[in-house]
């Protein structure tokens, strides 16, 4: 953000040039000259900060959200998911949720913080959610509303926490035996993109929300692939997973033999952008 008051203070100046000009230098000897170089000063001002809001917009607007109710409490999860499906088919793997009985939702979790936080963290105030006491380094808490910016500025220069994905792949899909540790020993996830949900209010819940998620793509050996495929082939649906049509996605719904289920409202991040 230090970088946007500079350019307002670029374009200030320059304006403040052009009225000068107007009372001072229109009638010097050197006024075209001196036009022409407050016309440059000004439009390429303009143009910077065009290019900045456009490449900065969520930055921008989460600020001038978090300008007012500035003490409110706001509850934060900064989080990743893999995208997994069959090789040319779009199916994606779900794993079935521990919260309600018949939801099912992507692979993935919330990212862990290092002891290397503590500072930011007391800054903060921040507050563990109470489903999280048992789980005190995952980044699921709430803050105060003005250091929301903040936050988000600090998640993407990855430091002071997790950034390797591997553990929850492991945790939901290996030590449960979904998929075979010997196969799954090793992968290679590739960062996709970032979708974020800024001060959303979810039905049912009076805290306002900040979510970020991480989405991961895994390039799978052949024989990796081969085994998904075996997955999906042993069963569409069993107690421990789900394989989802992609048009189902974003419909937090779908149905396999005449029977439906709920969806994960996050598993609509999936789709391509």
């Amino acid at each position: 953000m230090i970088r946007l008051y500079i350019y307002i203070l670029l374009l200030l100046l320059s304006c403040l040039s052009y009225v000068f000009y107007e009372i001072s230098w229109k009638n010097t000897e050197h006024q075209e000259l001196i036009l022409n170089a407050i016309c440059a000063a000004l439009f390429g001002s303009i143009g910077i900060l065009f290019n900045y809001f456009s490449t900065n917009w969520g930055a921008v607007t989460l600020v001038l959200k978090c300008l007012y109710n500035r003490n409110d409490s706001i509850y934060v999860s900064l989080s990743y998911l893999f995208k997994i499906k069959i090789a040319g088919e779009n199916k994606y793997l779900m794993i079935k949720g521990s919260k309600l009985k018949h939801q099912y939702q992507p692979i993935g979790g919330v990212y862990k913080k290092y002891n290397s936080l503590t500072e930011k963290w007391l800054k903060w105030g921040a507050l563990e959610a109470k489903n999280d006491r048992n789980n005190g380094d995952d980044l699921r808490f709430y803050v105060k509303r003005k250091y929301i910016p903040e936050i988000r500025e600090w998640f993407y220069k990855r430091k002071n926490r997790e950034i390797d994905v591997w553990r929850e792949f492991c945790e939901e899909l290996i030590v449960p035996k979904i998929l075979d540790a010997n196969i799954f020993n090793h992968i290679k996830p590739e960062f996709l993109y970032s979708k974020e949900e800024a001060l959303i209010q979810r039905k049912g819940i009076k805290t306002k929300q900040f979510l970020i998620y991480d989405i991961y793509n895994v390039n799978f050996s052949k024989v990796q692939e081969e085994a998904i495929l075996s997955l999906y082939q042993k069963g569409e649906i069993t107690e421990q997973y789900a394989f989802v049509d992609e048009e189902n996605l974003d419909k937090e719904l779908f149905t396999i033999n005449n029977q439906e289920y709920q969806l994960g409202s996050h598993a609509k991040y999936l789709k391509n952008e």
